[in-house]
């Protein structure tokens, strides 16, 4: 989850019926909306577009989780790729 680089700014529209839409507004003069039903989807939604990681949240997403991956699986987090995975060329 990197920082869009060509973000500039963002307008949140809170609606009666507790839904939101977010506008992102870019260096280039295009902007972006989405809409969220909840302020939990407006958090995220800003963390994907204007946060930085946490620490570990990158091992986390790649299934470095440190959980068993009986465990993890159940639980439905990440797992890890398996050796060799997403290799190509010679000796792959």
């Amino acid at each position: 989850m990197a920082k869009h680089k060509d973000h500039t700014h963002t307008v949140i529209d809170h609606h009666h019926d507790g839904s939101h839409t977010m506008h992102r507004h870019h260096r280039d003069g295009s902007k972006h909306s989405s809409a969220h039903h909840d302020l939990d989807g407006v958090h995220d939604a800003l963390q994907e577009h204007v946060g930085e990681p946490n620490p570990g949240e990158i091992e986390a997403d790649a299934g470095q989780h440190g959980v068993e991956p009986e465990a993890a699986k159940a639980a439905g987090l990440p797992m890890p790729a398996a050796p060799g995975a997403g290799m190509s060329g010679a000796g792959a």
